[in-house]
């Protein structure tokens, strides 16, 4: 069954063109995950294909029952929830409780639990996973195994991978359709990559050996042209208008002739530009001035409760070695932020190093100055040199033409970009991460894990995001009852 036809469509606003797609087809039975770069219009695509926004031109044709999971709606009720479903997710505990007064998380639960009870013919999902635990990302997974037909806008990598038969990518205007998940379409973009880097290596040579042939060529008609040693000038002219095709005149016109032609050929050869891997820059980690000791933040008996409610951490004990980058996880509500935030307050029952200088990142982003530029942002807290500052910026999705912008345009995900960039070039020598994931795309996402990877400092890292945390930590932490239990990784 074909559950959409989409011919000519242009979308955008009226100051702008997104993307255009000139023909395009779903079926049922297949699974999209659709990935772009935050603006591309991934959203606005899901509006379009619903019929909640009209195109600027072409048409989209649908069949069958359509439901859409947008990131921002009202939770219904857990009262309107199955009650199964309602176990399933977790919700038993939201019996009695106004919506009004969920939690980010528990809003998006209901809200799931809700819709995938009746996901129709075609399932859309925006950002299903935002505010999700690693335990709800886990029941959207099961939940999804039973949806046959849809489309996934996500961050989350593992999911598009568990989920998706189909990759959609909107890119440089136009809408990219690749078969397979999304590490089938990173094996494609990482063959395209060697393919388009030996054509331009292919395109430098033969370029390289033209020009040498042409200038050898000159050289010989030069050479060729010359009058030779002991010969008059009116012998010379004689020779060469009794036998112009031997001479050594003839000879050094057809040699000149020869590297016109080549020159030519350098002219009409196609020009394949070198591909533009991703920047990779590593800050220099000595200028912050880094601890020597073993262990750089401990506490052999943390307690904390918020007031008037029950303790996070009973007598929990921790060691944080110097260069272990660790990935803290536990249920929403566990104490994750909070212990981030004890560290970084210099919490009495935690001690930390003289030297230990903590880079705390967290949603708020209040360290950036809405009236600075984006490079003055950085500029203000770096202890890295010039140039390091604005590679950091361009791997962080900030290229020169961009780096003057005010800082009080930017978008959630272009802010929470600048603060990782801020943080990258700053004096930290130990970064506390809640969260990073939370308004960024794939591709600052894959930023991040390279700064992340490469960072010689000590980490405590927030994240649900399984990919980013298999590559990044040699940790993990989990808080079980009020404790904090360590586990070496790899």
């Amino acid at each position: 069954m074909q559950l959409s036809r989409i011919r000519d469509l242009c979308v955008g606003f009226s100051d702008r063109d997104l993307f255009v797609i000139s023909e395009l087809d779903l079926y049922a039975g297949e699974r999209v995950g659709l990935i772009g770069a935050n603006g591309a219009g991934k959203s606005t695509l899901l509006a379009v294909l619903m019929g909640l926004l009209e195109p600027l031109s072409g048409f989209v044709e649908r069949r069958g029952n359509w439901t859409l999971f947008e990131q921002f709606e009202t939770a219904p009720d857990v009262a309107a929830v199955e009650p199964t479903d309602a176990t399933r997710w977790g919700l038993g505990t939201l019996y009695g409780r106004a919506s009004e007064t969920y939690s980010g998380g528990e809003k998006t639960r209901a809200r799931l639990a809700d819709l995938l009870a009746r996901p129709g013919d075609l399932l859309l999902l925006d950002e299903p996973s935002a505010n999700l635990d690693a335990e709800g990302i886990r029941q959207l997974a099961l939940a999804l195994e039973a949806v046959p037909s849809g489309i996934l806008i996500s961050h989350d990598r593992a999911l598009l991978d568990e989920w998706a038969t189909r990759t959609w990518e909107i890119c440089e205007g136009r809408l990219f359709d690749y078969p397979g998940n999304y590490s089938d379409y990173v094996a494609w973009r990482e063959q395209e990559f060697a393919r388009r880097q030996a054509a331009h290596e292919q395109y430098v040579a033969e370029k390289a050996r033209l020009e040498a042939l042409a200038v050898e060529q000159r050289r010989r008609a030069a050479r060729t042209q010359r009058r030779p040693r002991g010969m008059s000038s009116s012998e010379a002219k004689m020779r060469a208008f009794t036998s112009s095709s031997r001479s050594y005149e003839g000879r050094g016109k057809r040699l000149e002739s020869a590297a016109k032609s080549t020159e030519k050929r350098i002219e009409r050869l196609e020009v394949v530009e070198r591909p533009q891997a991703p920047l990779r820059i590593r800050p220099d980690f000595t200028l912050t001035d880094p601890p020597r000791n073993p262990v750089v933040v401990e506490s052999f008996a943390l307690n904390y409760a918020w007031p008037g409610e029950a303790p996070l951490f009973r007598d929990a004990r921790f060691q944080l070695r110097r260069g272990v980058h660790a990935a803290l996880e536990g249920p929403n509500g566990c104490g994750k932020s909070t212990l981030l935030q004890l560290i970084a307050g210099g919490h009495p029952d935690i001690r930390s190093v003289p030297k230990a200088r903590f880079g705390y990142f967290r949603q708020e982003l209040d360290e950036i100055v809405a009236a600075e530029t984006v490079l003055e942002n950085v500029e203000r807290v770096s202890v890295q040199r010039a140039n390091v500052n604005r590679g950091v910026l361009a791997r962080m999705g900030f290229p020169q033409r961009r780096v003057e912008l005010g800082a009080g345009l930017l978008s959630g995900g272009e802010r929470v970009r600048l603060a990782f960039a801020m943080l990258f070039v700053s004096d930290a020598n130990v970064l506390l991460i809640d969260e990073p994931t939370n308004f960024l795309d794939i591709s600052s996402l894959e930023a991040i894990e390279d700064l992340l990877s490469d960072f010689e400092g000590t980490l405590l890292l927030v994240s649900h995001e399984k990919r980013l945390l298999d590559r990044v930590a040699q940790e993990r932490w989990t808080i079980v009852d009020g404790r904090i239990e360590i586990t070496p990784l790899g």
